[in-house]
């Protein structure tokens, strides 16, 4: 199950480097878009922020310690359990903002897709991963 470690290594990092760019473009008045034209809409609406912190950057902070806590389980069973669970309560958020994209908003941003699917799918790895090595 080595592989599916290191895919789960590549998508963390794969998802800082989203991340990292939607920021940067919030602090530049840009939109970072991979394709389509709704990142704007989404990413300066009024669900862009929280406590009146732009998202962005709740998602790269909570994207780095998501690297260093799998750096850590690693080496310790117990972090491989907050690992999961921390995996876990990243999938629901993207959830959420799928919800909002499509729902509320009713306005897509790719990137923004982007991230929240590759959470969804890191949690489900790392669940599988569990699970599958009998680590509960």
């Amino acid at each position: 199950m080595r592989y599916i470690q290191g895919l789960i290594l590549i998508l963390i990092v794969a998802e800082l480097i989203l991340t990292g760019s939607i920021l940067w473009g919030d602090y530049h008045q840009e939109a970072t878009c991979i394709f389509g034209s709704g990142c704007s809409e989404v990413q300066h609406s009024v669900y862009g922020n929280l406590l009146g912190i732009k998202v962005s950057t709740f998602g790269f902070i909570s994207f780095v310690l998501l690297l260093i806590l799998y750096l850590l389980a690693q080496k310790n069973r117990k972090n491989q359990f907050v690992f999961v669970a921390l995996a876990k309560i990243g999938a629901f958020f993207s959830i959420y903002f799928l919800i909002i994209q499509f729902f509320v908003l009713k306005k897509i941003c790719s990137t923004c897709l982007v991230v929240d699917l590759t959470m969804i799918l890191i949690s489900s790895l790392a669940t599988y991963d569990w699970i599958k090595n009998k680590n509960y």
